[in-house]
């Protein structure tokens, strides 16, 4: 069994977080996030590590990059994200 799998069950401690965005291309957006968990990179230590980053990365993609916020390691978006999503206008 994998530890996120045993953490499910448990209900125990976060086991990392992600920035998740949506890239706006003319009429269409895609979703993204980093790290790449699937590609086996070590996810962010913690929420707020995350929300950080999440900053500075909507500061250099402004206008291109939309709807920036936090998920966890199962890449659900955390309590309460929509009181901090940046929406990057």
């Amino acid at each position: 069994m994998k530890i996120l799998e045993a953490m499910k069950i448990i209900g125990g401690k976060k086991v990392g977080f992600m920035v998740s965005f949506e890239w706006k291309e003319g009429c269409i957006v895609r979703s993204d996030h980093f790290p790449d968990k699937r590609a086996g990179e070590k996810l962010l230590a913690t929420e707020e590590e995350a929300w950080a980053l999440a900053k500075k990365f909507a500061k250099k993609t402004k206008g291109k990059v939309v709807n920036i916020y936090v998920i966890d390691e199962n890449f659900c978006p955390i309590k309460n994200y929509k009181d901090k999503m940046i929406e990057n206008r």
